[in-house]
């Protein structure tokens, strides 16, 4: 039963981790050398995703258990796809099990591995496991900022009441699902407690947050006195699976994550929005929305084409400089008070060559000195919608600050806004 191989799987990785740490301690207490600082530093590493796979088995037998009272070991009406997947972690560093269609949460078909040795990618390795028909079963992925995201892909003849499931451990082990049906997607907890619901329609997200678990508390702020509050998690798992599907989205193809901007606040404390929506859409679905998607996308490309016709940049840090002003300079030149281009400091800081200075703004110049980012905002006062464009020419990935940056963005720039839809715009031809 799938229950009872999840079990073993936390035994052995219990004892995993127990040798990890006897390691460890066996280090430290001997004189350092070259030789065992190394060693330590990949013991740690192991140390610290062996803790993650441990909460995540933990979590799938906790989340069987709660969604199937009579038999608490296999889950009600789940069939081949269904199966909650499970993973080891090889000596040589790669996955050699993963759960995909087999009753007994075994794999039958090919399983795929891949990983980015240039440090280009958001994610280190993933590997994607196939069912017998050549169906995609399930994916485990690593990435760069220590998450682990595990997805299962339910085939036509399963009895589940979902398409798509994403479990997101969090680099300090906080969990969160994300369920996809269809256009809706329900997001569970730590404790596998429902906590907010969503729905794409042809007008965006319909966002409904679900009453608190008493955990939780009222208005819970994202910082409060430097501790950050369970309900933060949400949104850092969401980013990453956001990251990791932006990452993988195809041509015609977008990914968004979506928020309740009131559920962000510029003055007194600032909260996380309970209720979020991130998944990948037809391109021409996400501009029944957001329709400038399309200008955003041409003037990226152009911009790119611009800068490297002209050559005259330093290095990649002033080739996006360069690209974003252009792209800037076209939205601003339009004239359009629903249609502007916003520079970000901390998108900027976060590109910046290390130890340069912020930039010197001067006006629509964006800054004389220094590197310069901007950000895209489309005001749609009808749908009380601010679609927020963020052009990527470098690798940094969207984080909780700069999500709480383009929500006050925008709340200052549209206050009557009550939605706000975030979407990568990268070279389209790449």
């Amino acid at each position: 039963m799938h229950s009872h191989r999840i079990a073993k799987e936390i035994e052995k990785l219990q004892s995993l981790i127990a040798a990890d740490e006897s390691s460890l301690r066996r280090i430290q207490s001997n004189p350092w050398t070259g030789q065992s600082r190394a060693e330590h530093k990949s013991l740690q590493w192991a140390l610290a995703f062996r803790r993650r796979q441990l909460a995540l088995a933990k979590y799938e037998l906790l989340f069987q258990r709660k969604f199937d009272p009579s038999q608490p070991r296999v889950p009600a009406g789940n069939s081949a796809g269904g199966q909650w997947t499970s993973g080891g972690r090889a000596e040589d560093g790669q996955w050699t099990s993963l759960g995909g269609n087999g009753g007994d949460g075994t794999f039958d078909g090919e399983r795929h591995v891949a990983s980015d040795a240039s440090g280009s990618e958001p994610w280190s390795s993933y590997t994607d496991a196939y069912r017998d028909d050549g169906s995609l079963a399930s994916q485990f992925i690593e990435m760069r900022d220590g998450s682990i995201i595990r997805s299962q892909f339910a085939s036509p003849g399963d009895e589940v009441s979902w398409d798509a499931r994403h479990t997101v451990v969090t680099p300090d082990e906080s969990i969160r699902t994300f369920e996809n049906s269809g256009p809706a997607q329900t997001i569970y907890d730590d404790h596998a407690q429902l906590i907010s619901k969503a729905v794409w329609t042809d007008d965006g997200p319909d966002l409904q947050t679900l009453t608190e678990p008493a955990y939780y508390g009222p208005a819970a702020p994202i910082i409060v006195q430097g501790g950050r509050l369970i309900v933060q998690k949400t949104v850092e798992a969401a980013l990453a699976l956001y990251t990791w599907m932006s990452a993988r989205s195809g041509p015609g193809q977008q990914t968004v994550i979506a928020a309740k901007a009131s559920d962000y606040k510029i003055e007194g404390g600032s909260k996380n929005p309970q209720a979020i929506w991130v998944g990948t859409l037809a391109a021409d679905d996400m501009r029944g929305v957001c329709d400038k998607l399309k200008n955003v996308q041409d003037f990226m490309n152009e911009a790119i084409d611009d800068v490297r016709k002209e050559n005259a940049y330093k290095g990649p840090a002033d080739f996006g400089t360069k690209v974003h002003k252009i792209i800037a300079a076209r939205i601003n030149a339009l004239g359009e008070e629903n249609f502007v281009a916003e520079y970000s400091l901390l998108k900027s800081m976060e590109a910046a060559p290390d130890g340069e200075k912020p930039p010197r703004l001067d006006g629509n110049n964006y800054g004389l000195l220094g590197t310069v980012r901007i950000d895209a905002l489309e005001n749609r006062p009808e749908l009380a919608t601010v679609c927020i464009y963020d052009p990527k020419s470098g690798l940094k990935p969207l984080t909780a600050p700069r999500m709480l940056e383009l929500a006050q963005t925008a709340a200052k720039r549209f206050p009557n806004s009550r939605r706000m839809i975030v979407t990568e715009v990268r070279d389209s031809r790449r």
